[in-house]
């Protein structure tokens, strides 16, 4: 066997370990073995099409399969199979069949969703290939045709009347993850923008971690080029918020609220939203949520006072705020919170990981997920704790999920500890 030959049989034979074997065209040189020559396993033959573009130069490229293979999706900077280029348009996918509506020389494509192919799941097998008898074996075909489109749009769009474009961008990285408009962000009068969502339904939220999915990747599961961001607005003036120094800056206690993003308060002591005169503030406001999450929560609870005057000072209430009166909270979720409370208190403490005391509090669809109670030293003072909040029986709790608050790491002198649900 020839120098060409055995290259030509150890590529094939490592690519049967890896990936499908690739040929791009004939070498037009008697040295020149066919793959399925080769290995007769590579008997499945798979052309794309770039419809008017190139992959890595030339207008088609031919790989050599398995039966049973997945099938290798042009992509990335190296080998044969690269991204295809085709000006500034961009692949919304690759199909099995493809119409031409137009004239040979004004082209206009077609296609059918029915047809196109998932480089995930659909293996090659006699089913959808088409069988070509040679000389010498019989191969089965395939062509892919590339989808191409104009660069992508991102429409954010009011979830209640689509037809209406609120934000607008153009000309988009496509290899990008879509991210969060920060600086201008959709509005509508008279409402607060809640969250984002994928689908009109609102059902599937658009988030914004490293899991996203690329722009690339939306225009293919949208089949357009035009990727609408559905927007729920809720009625009302509500201040978002989106990271620990906003939650910090909330000085309007009977304000509205939505918590717009994940937040980790990881290395944050959290003594509580103050009032004017320094006083855990009692929050009669709302805070509501499309499901996000405060996390790491640490709250630092004191309520140390000096002289005779500890006798008739005032138990203090601690938690994400502090006293609740008449507030309501939606879909809002702490996770991993804990209640530290100072050694060095001598009046009264109430926690909780939404607030101390709490009456009239409507809570729905909220969590709390792991949550303790802890002191370094015994305390020798009347403790109130609570999961969520010290429900005085005039709250309201519906649709909530509250993990059972941890008192293991509290040290509290016999009769003195009060765990409310």
């Amino acid at each position: 066997m020839n120098r060409w030959i055995k290259q030509a049989a150890l590529l094939l034979a490592l690519a049967a370990a890896f990936l499908p074997a690739l040929a791009g065209c004939s070498v037009g040189s008697d040295s020149y073995t066919d793959p399925w020559v080769a290995n007769p396993d590579f008997v499945y033959e798979v052309t794309y099409n770039a419809l008017g573009g190139t992959i890595n130069t030339l207008g088609t490229r031919t790989a050599y399969y398995k039966e049973n293979s997945l099938v290798k999706k042009p992509e990335g900077k190296s080998g044969m199979l690269i991204e295809p280029v085709n000006g500034n348009k961009v692949v919304l996918g690759w199909y099995t069949q493809v119409e031409n509506t137009g004239t040979e020389e004004n082209p206009v494509y077609v296609f059918d969703e029915q047809y196109r192919w998932d480089f995930e799941n659909d293996r090659l097998n006699e089913s959808n290939t088409t069988p070509v008898e040679q000389e010498d074996v019989t191969l089965h075909t395939l062509t892919l045709y590339a989808h191409w489109s104009d660069p992508p749009t991102i429409q954010f769009v009011d979830a209640d009347d689509p037809s209406e474009t609120l934000l607008t961008w153009t000309n988009s990285d496509d290899s990008a993850q879509l991210s969060r408009p920060t600086t201008t962000e959709p509005k509508k009068a008279g409402w607060s923008l809640l969250d984002y969502y994928y689908d009109a339904e609102c059902t599937v939220q658009a988030r914004w971690d490293a899991g996203s999915p690329t722009i690339a990747e939306l225009m293919e599961q949208s089949g357009s080029n035009v990727i609408p961001i559905y927007c729920k607005f809720i009625e009302g003036d509500y201040t978002r918020i989106k990271g620990a120094d906003a939650l910090s800056k909330i000085t309007d206690f009977s304000g509205k609220y939505i918590l717009a993003n994940d937040i980790d308060m990881s290395g944050v002591d959290w003594t509580g939203l103050k009032d004017a005169d320094g006083n855990p503030a009692v929050f009669t406001g709302e805070f509501v949520s499309a499901g996000y999450a405060i996390r790491n929560l640490t709250v630092k609870a004191s309520n140390r006072v000096g002289g005779i005057a500890a006798a008739t000072a005032p138990e203090k209430s601690f938690g994400l705020f502090g006293s609740l009166d008449g507030a309501r909270f939606e879909n809002i979720t702490l996770e991993n919170v804990t209640l530290e409370i100072s050694s060095g208190t001598n009046v009264a403490v109430c926690v909780g990981a939404f607030g101390g005391r709490a009456k009239d509090t409507v809570f729905t669809g909220c969590a709390v997920r792991g949550v303790s109670a802890v002191s370094a030293a015994e305390l020798d003072v009347s403790v109130f704790a609570a999961a969520a909040a010290f429900d005085d029986g005039s709250c309201t709790f519906e649709d909530c999920t509250f993990d059972a608050l941890d008192t293991s790491g509290l040290q509290v002198a016999e009769g003195k500890l009060t765990v409310n649900g």
